[in-house]
């Protein structure tokens, strides 16, 4: 049985977790309105007529993992309440999981970036 507790003190922290849940699905959905927007050009463009590089390729898998990641996220916010333990702890496990390769293709292309400008410099010199 779930334990409702009306304590002031409380509030603010039900207040928070209640606009990050807007901020959340407000997200999702400007990125999926933004993927729909532009996934014919994209396929078109990306896929179609160059060669694919791993730039193309963290793209392509930032773009699909993140917006698996918010899906997640919504889910694991909605579901919490009638999830099992283990059911809940696999899922917050998927989280943290996709959230570090998130974290680490965005690197990636950070590092890549920063290569390719510097080498720009080196070569206008």
């Amino acid at each position: 049985m779930a334990l409702v507790s009306n304590d002031p003190i409380f509030w603010p922290t039900i207040s928070f977790y209640r606009e990050y849940s807007y901020f959340t699905v407000a997200s999702f959905t400007i990125v999926v309105y933004d993927w729909e927007m532009t996934f014919g050009q994209e396929v078109l463009e990306l896929i179609w007529r160059q060669r694919w590089s791993i730039l193309i390729v963290l793209y392509l898998n930032l773009s699909y993992t993140g917006m698996l990641f918010t899906v997640i996220v919504i889910l694991a916010n909605l579901l919490t309440v009638s999830l099992t333990d283990a059911g809940c702890s696999t899922l917050h496990v998927v989280v943290d999981w996709v959230s570090f390769v998130i974290n680490l293709m965005l690197g990636g292309i950070i590092i890549a970036r920063l290569h390719v400008v510097e080498n720009g410099r080196m070569r206008a010199r």
